[in-house]
């Protein structure tokens, strides 16, 4: 899940310094991650205000080897690897993006059941 986590992080900020590049004036970057532990269910969005998804990436982000980033600045791997393993992990993982405005990322895993020892 690291890898996972590294993933997500590393393409918001690729996003939010390409679009810091064009607009230095008046851009500033903001990258919010948002933790919900739940009794059944445990939340993680990530979300950026950089360049987001073109509408006619967005069915094939997460696919393997497809990239949005130029030729030499990505390998199509980040987001396959980030979705397999939540997938994996009997996970949900949703993107909602709109170009030059947003990208959320959002993964739903199972809690982990808590168990408490009692030593007598």
């Amino acid at each position: 899940m690291e890898r996972v986590f590294i993933n997500i992080i590393d393409n918001a900020l690729y996003a939010l310094n390409e679009k810091f590049q064009k607009n230095r004036a008046t851009f500033i970057p903001e990258l919010q991650v948002e933790l919900l532990p739940g009794k059944t269910l445990c939340r993680l969005s990530v979300r950026d205000n950089g360049t987001g998804i073109p509408q006619n990436h967005l069915p094939n982000v997460c696919d393997e080897f497809y990239t949005t980033k130029p030729p030499g600045e990505g390998t199509g791997l980040g987001l396959w690897i980030a979705k397999q393993n939540v997938e994996k992990n009997r996970g949900s993982f949703r993107i909602l993006s709109k170009e030059n405005e947003f990208t959320q990322i959002t993964i739903e895993l199972p809690s982990a059941p808590r168990t408490v020892e009692v030593s007598l």
